[in-house]
This record gives structure tokens, sequence and C-alpha cells, in this order.
């Protein structure tokens, strides 16, 4: 097949080395695939970061400068806000203005906008892949009400819309009457990543004797993932760590909790391609994501999976997707994310019981590496160029 011009990814973000893995595993596969002039992700451009970068093989990272950036405190005016996001849309089309662009894949919401300027004037095939679901998660009733508009009035129009769960996927076909939503899970981690990986080095690492147990969290410290009730439980449990990977959000608590406590443990924030070493090192994954939106609700985590790819058993939270995966694979353990209940839980917990669990997902890794979910990107954008 020859090749047919750019194939862009929008995400009005800095993209930094320690999130968005299963972006940056689209971006590689897409880019070995060799159907296109190249891959292309525009983004914001962060502090130390260079205006244009080849971040993998035939993907190039073209960043725009932050005009009216966010305060300190991560808050912004309305108005700031949609003049960011103006100068953002208006960087995207005048980027691509005399390129040939084949696939556009819009990472927000806020992207839909250009869709005619694609659809029509570029006669680009759209994608919109919904890594969160912008309406239903948490953040102002303005925002949230302008994203509903920009999916209701666009969506039908794409070629091709993407969520990471089943659950997401039923919620975007009957919300919007869509049929064929994609559902791209996010897997992330290659089946080499783990081999390469030494086990147990988090014990040696910490000083933590080998029959005591860790359960490991790593990703972002922000509320609504039961951060605050974990600090709280650990230091009532003999023989269990705590041990935390992260930044930001709440990360002053976990540090304090860190410093006042032996059972926890903080060690800082983690490239995504280092994760794996993390996952591999510790005895059971911790995702007790709170009910706070439906996002959360219906949310299958990265991590999940970076976990259960690492042959290590998961306590997660009771909600249908995350709980369904759970017992599909006798996985680890589901609870209500209440402190009490997952107190109870894990002092219930005992080593020979992991070490079952780990012995089964050992056998049954390939079911959450990336490699199952990279065939159905190759499907999804080869039969887009095939239309």
């Amino acid at each position: 097949m020859d090749k047919k011009g750019l194939c862009v990814f929008t995400y009005a973000n800095p993209l930094r080395e320690n999130h968005k893995a299963q972006l940056w595993r689209i971006l590689e596969t897409l880019g070995n695939l060799d159907l296109f002039e190249k891959v292309v992700l525009l983004t914001q451009r962060g502090p130390s970061q260079l205006k244009t970068e080849e971040i993998a093989n035939n993907v190039l990272n073209h960043r725009f400068k932050i005009l009216l950036e966010k305060k300190e405190s991560g808050k912004t005016s309305f108005l700031a806000m949609m003049i960011r996001n103006s100068l953002w849309v208006t960087n995207i089309m005048k980027y691509v203005f005399l390129k040939k662009v084949s696939v556009v894949t819009f990472l927000g919401a806020i992207e839909l906008i250009t869709l005619p300027y694609f659809k029509i004037i570029k006669r680009s095939k759209v994608v919109y892949h919904a890594d969160d679901m912008v309406t239903q998660n948490r953040g102002p009733k303005v925002i949230t009400k302008i994203y509903s508009i920009l999916e209701r009035s666009f969506l039908k129009y794409c070629d091709k819309v993407v969520v990471n769960g089943p659950s997401i996927k039923q919620w975007y076909e009957n919300e919007y009457n869509t049929e064929g939503v994609e559902v791209v899970l996010n897997a992330t981690v290659r089946k080499e990543d783990v081999k390469k990986v030494e086990k147990n080095s988090l014990h040696d690492k910490l000083g933590i004797p080998s029959d005591e147990i860790i359960f490991g969290y790593v990703g972002s410290f922000t509320k609504g993932r039961s951060l605050e009730a974990l600090v709280k439980i650990f230091p009532e449990l003999k023989g269990k760590h705590l041990v935390l990977a992260g930044r930001d959000g709440e990360e002053e608590m976990v540090k304090e909790a860190a410093r006042k406590f032996s059972n926890i443990h903080f060690i800082g924030s983690l490239r995504w391609d280092k994760i794996p070493e993390f996952t591999r090192s510790i005895d059971v994954g911790l995702v007790l994501l709170e009910k706070v939106s439906l996002n959360y609700y219906y949310n299958l985590p990265t991590k999940l999976f970076q976990y259960l790819a690492s042959g290590r058993p998961v306590i997660v939270s009771d909600f249908p997707d995350m709980g369904n995966l759970i017992d599909k694979y006798d996985a680890g353990w589901k609870v209500e994310p209440q402190s009490d209940k997952v107190y109870s839980l894990i002092q219930g917990i005992e080593l020979s019981e992991i070490r079952e669990r780990q012995s089964r997902l050992e056998r049954n890794r390939a079911s959450f590496t990336w490699e199952g979910q990279e065939s159905k990107v190759k499907e999804i954008y080869t039969g887009l160029l095939a239309k």
C-alpha cells in the first residue's frame, strides 16, 4: 500500500515520558507500519522541550508554545481558557495548511471544532479517541457542557470513535446513537518489557523482608484514588507495606506518611517505560478508584493492565469493567472503595494466596500486553486508508 500523507494526532497538553503510555504505544505502532509519510503528534510545549523532535521511528512531535499558561494553583479563568483553546485549534489548522493529511486523530473534545476543516478542506479521515469520558468527568459544568455540545454535534461525522472499555463503548453508542465504536484497551506493556525485569528488586532496595507483602500504587496522586484511605490504613497492618510511585496532587500527604511510618514508602515519579520494573517488583497492585464520576466508574486504567501484564494480582474497586476483568481471570480481589472494607480485605490476604494468583497470571500474561491491542490499532488505521 502506498504512503498516503500524514497521520496527525492532536493532544492539547505537553507529552511527557511519565504519562499517556497508550498514546506512546499507538504512535510507535503506526510509525513502524510504514503506512504514512510521517506520523505527527501536535502538542503543547512544556518546559525544556524542543519545538520539534523525533520521538520514535517515523514519529515527529511538533510542540506549540503555550500562551496564557495556567496559574501555579492550576486554576484559570473561563475567558483565558477559551482564548488558549482558540489559539490551540488555530495552530493545528495552520500547521497542516499546506500538508496532505490522510488521517487525523483527536485526543480531546475541543479539537472536534476543527472537524469540518479536516473533512471538507483536507479530505482527511477523522478518528475521535475518547481517552476519557470528558462529559462525565470531574470538571467545571460550563466546560463539560461545551464538550457535550461538541460531541453531540460532530461525533456522527467521525470515521471512527475509539474508547478504552466495553461500558464506555456502550455509553457512547447509546448516548449519541453511534454504531461501531471501537475498543482499544489500555494494555501498554510489551511481552519483552516484562521478561527483562528482575523480580523482587523493591524488597532489596527498600530493605523489606521477603516474607512481608508489598502492595504497590503507581500513578498520579490526585483525589478520587483512595490515597488518603490507604495511608491511614497501612500503619495498622503488620507485615504489609505500601509503596507509592507518582507525583502531584496529594504528594505532600504521601511524603509525610512515608516519613512517619516504616511500612509506607514513597519512591517518586517513574517514566512510563520504567513502570514494568516497579510492577514486577511488588506483590499486589492497587487500583482503588472512587465513584466520583461515571468516567472513573467505567474506567479500565492503564495501571491495571501494567500490574496484570507483570503477573501481579490486583485489588480493584468493585466497578463493572474492572470487576469483570478480575472475575474472568481470577486475577485479584474486588472491594467497595471504603476504608473499613479495604482494611478488612488487605488484613486477610495471605502470601500463599498471592503466590497462587501470581502463578495463574504468569500463564495468562499475554492477555494483558500491548500485542493484542496493537493488532486492533493496525486494523483501524489500515481500514481507514482502504476506504
